[in-house]
């Protein structure tokens, strides 16, 4: 149904950006991940479910590891995950289905947008925390 293509192509969209932020990450991303240690970062998630994230990332981040992000949306779509990257990697579909959809200039114009502005919130969020251990760099 028309949710279900919906759905498929917001995942596919996800995984798309995914890779795309991967290849971007900078050589030190999987140490400088590795290292986070939270300490009460978020008042709606606990620590132990931060570090149980954060090293799921660090697996998939190692030299040589596979990502998940196919596996992972597939499930959610309950599709196998064999057919949902046969989709990624079919130029066709990407250019005409998912792209015609939602046309990747666009997305990375709203990425870009999103982004700045949800640094923007986070900092006016963690302004009064930080205000209090000025021993962190904003």
């Amino acid at each position: 149904g028309d949710r279900n293509h919906r759905s498929l192509l917001h995942h596919a969209l996800l995984t798309y950006l995914d890779k795309e932020a991967y290849l971007a990450l900078p050589e030190t991303a999987v140490s400088t991940l590795a290292a986070a240690q939270p300490t009460h970062w978020l008042p709606f998630v606990t620590d132990a479910d931060l570090l149980s994230w954060r090293d799921l990332l660090v697996t998939q981040l190692q030299p040589g590891a596979d990502l998940l992000t196919v596996a992972i949306y597939a499930a959610r779509l309950r599709m196998p995950s064999a057919d949902f990257a046969a989709l990624l990697d079919n130029p066709d579909w990407v250019g005409t289905d998912l792209f015609g959809a939602a046309p990747i200039a666009e997305v990375h114009a709203r990425f870009d947008t999103a982004v700045t502005a949800s640094v923007q919130l986070i900092e006016t969020y963690l302004e009064p925390l930080l205000a209090k251990h000025p021993s962190h760099d904003g």
